[in-house]
């Protein structure tokens, strides 16, 4: 499955459970016995163990819990777990159809298409998934406003397209309207040109279409169409990837199928960019995953998984 997702979406821990709510696909045709199978590295992290009628344990994220809506949907297409038997495992809750489940920290390794538990709940798996699950603590003081109007005069002012090198129209800068509507069309009939968009509000009702053009675009022909869509409404800057780039990692079978492609993101100091990142999902990292990421220009490929390399 391949996404794409436009200007102002945020990536986030919980697409990686939308990604993986199958947990995989369907497992491949068995291989000759003499094939080998791959381990990867060690990792940790919390999910729900399923338990069937008869004894099998799959793994997938903790079900979303709600009385009103009954038991949760039986999760039976995630990973084979193996390493522990069903008897080691807490009491656990019950769902349809006599499956039974129950959330463990847990340490472990994919192992082909499955996933061999090497801890269950030891003390370092517990510290580690209760750090990450603790909320963060900012070490930055925050601003403090008296009145909204200059709360929203300083988040406008994060926005200022001068910080992107665009001054301002001599009539003042106008709204862009539907960016996402018409930049959509215009990127495919221009392909090559366009690479990242997100809008900059810089005032009450006013958003400027902040656009990325492709490393080594024509600017002046991106201006111009730029002009057309969007009059004194765009901000245009030149983005860090290129075409060539971007579309030989979509098509990188090493990173498919679990993508997304966001057509924005932000810096390290927190301000938005115009630069679009693919993200890949997926159950733990790997050494091959890590080669594959490595052959693009940083922050091109980005890589979310459930799993983590253990410390």
């Amino acid at each position: 499955m391949r996404g794409v997702v436009g200007g102002g979406a945020v990536v986030s821990a919980a697409a990686v459970a939308i990604a993986l709510s199958g947990c995989t696909a369907a497992a491949p045709a068995a291989a000759p016995s003499s094939a080998a199978v791959s381990v990867g590295p060690e990792v940790w992290g919390s999910g729900a163990l399923w338990v069937s009628p008869s004894g099998s344990i799959s793994l997938c994220q903790e079900p979303f819990g709600d009385s009103g809506w009954g038991p949760p949907t039986v999760c039976d297409d995630g990973p084979e777990v193996l390493g522990v038997e069903a008897s080691e495992l807490s009491p656990g809750s019950q769902a349809d159809d006599g499956w039974t489940w129950s959330v463990h920290a847990l340490i472990g390794h994919v192992e082909g298409s499955a996933f061999r538990v090497t801890g269950l709940d030891t003390p370092e798996a517990i510290a580690l998934t209760d750090a990450a699950s603790a909320p963060p603590v900012s070490t930055e003081p925050q601003p403090v406003y008296e009145t909204d109007e200059e709360k929203a005069a300083a988040l406008f002012a994060e926005a200022d397209p001068a910080q992107y090198g665009c001054a301002e129209p001599e009539g003042g800068w106008r709204d862009a309207g539907d960016l996402e509507g018409l930049i959509g069309p215009y990127s495919a009939g221009y392909p090559g040109q366009v690479l990242g968009w997100a809008p900059l509000y810089v005032a009450d009702g006013v958003s400027v279409a902040l656009i990325g053009a492709a490393a080594g675009a024509d600017l002046d022909a991106v201006r111009t169409g730029m002009q057309t869509l969007f009059p004194d409404a765009a901000c245009i800057v030149s983005s860090t990837v290129s075409a060539a780039d971007l579309q030989r990692a979509l098509d990188d079978p090493l990173l498919g199928p679990e993508t997304v492609l966001i057509r924005t993101g932000s810096d390290a100091a927190g301000r938005t960019t115009a630069d679009p990142a693919l993200w890949v999902f997926r159950l733990a990292p790997s050494d091959a995953l890590d080669a594959a990421v490595a052959r693009y220009p940083a922050g091109l490929v980005r890589v979310d998984t459930w799993f983590h390399r253990l410390p």
